[in-house]
């Protein structure tokens, strides 16, 4: 999340990859991607539709493309995204919880 206030353009590929790390975590080998977001959807009240914006912005920077975003929205992404990490965070609190994770 640092990286996506320090480094204005590349905001929403940061932003996606905490959201995507966290989807993993909801992930086992048997899920489809979908799957996945579902379970993330449903355990922390989010609406996937919020994350689009961002996706198709990281994507396109991820291969290349030049940011069309504006800094108002990059800002928006970015405390969006520390709301989702921050309530993932406070829902799986460290000391006798095991965080959902893909099965090894």
């Amino acid at each position: 999340m640092r990286h996506a206030l320090r480094f204005d353009e590349d905001c929403a590929f940061h932003c996606y990859r905490a959201l995507e790390d966290i989807r993993q975590r909801y992930s086992d080998s048997s899920d489809s991607r979908e799957a996945s977001w579902e379970k993330l959807k449903s355990d922390l009240g989010i609406d996937r539709e919020e994350f689009r914006a961002i996706e198709v912005e990281a994507i396109a920077r991820r291969h290349g493309e030049r940011a069309v975003s504006t800094h108002e929205e990059r800002i928006s992404w970015a405390k969006w995204t520390r709301k989702v990490v921050e309530t993932y965070i406070a829902r799986y609190p460290s000391k006798g919880y095991v965080l959902p994770r893909a099965s090894t």
